[in-house]
């Protein structure tokens, strides 16, 4: 009985977004590691392809990590307890379209990290998730509303609306909030019509 309460236990805890939080961490406290994931255009362009993938998990700032942590582990642990798999091919498909948006589209952008965008991205892709449940349906219409709203006033003014303490020797990219917000609202609409496809496949019984 206790070995399966535990096993229930495990699969309940969030390893996924715990290990990419640790991954965070230990890049931010050691910056030879950084300068290995850190997105660098040059870098990247010569074939080091990781850096798409790896470079979310780099901040500059204590600022800068504990906001995008924060936000991360309550979105990653929401979406991982439904399904690990779609935390992980989510996670994915935003760091690469992020990262590919900003490489085409800003081309004098040498060095880019942070997770700011998968987080805006994930916390979208939970109010989209819980939408439905009548105890979360207000705070997910503000969510589906207010986080556009927010990367638009973003975009518009060049800056946070978030406040940082202190210089800070970046500037954010709402681009990348932005792409992290599409890449989920399609994943969902993929995911979901995929599900209702399976529904409909499967043949009515009738009993005779």
């Amino acid at each position: 009985m206790d070995k399966k309460k535990s096993q229930t236990q495990m699969k309940k805890f969030p390893i996924l977004t715990f290990s990419i939080i640790f991954i965070c961490m230990v890049s931010f406290i050691f910056p030879k590691i950084a300068s290995v994931l850190i997105f660098d255009r040059e870098a990247v362009l010569n074939g080091e392809i990781w850096r798409l993938f790896s470079s979310h998990c780099v901040h500059l700032t204590i600022n800068h990590l504990v906001y995008n942590l924060f936000v991360f582990v309550v979105a990653g642990w929401i979406v991982e307890r439904k399904s690990c798999y779609l935390l992980f091919f989510l996670t994915i498909l935003m760091a690469f379209f992020i990262c590919m948006t900003l490489l085409i589209l800003n081309p004098g952008m040498m060095v880019y990290g942070g997770l700011s965008g998968i987080a805006c991205g994930l916390i979208y892709y939970c109010a989209l998730l819980k939408m439905e449940e009548e105890h979360w349906k207000i705070i997910c219409h503000f969510i589906t509303v207010g986080l556009p709203v927010k990367i638009a006033f973003e975009i518009y003014s060049n800056a946070s609306v978030l406040p940082y303490w202190g210089h800070q020797p970046f500037v954010i990219m709402p681009v990348s909030h932005a792409m992290g917000v599409a890449t989920a609202f399609l994943f969902y609409l993929g995911v979901k019509n995929i599900a209702q496809g399976m529904q409909t496949s499967v043949p009515d019984v009738t009993c005779v």
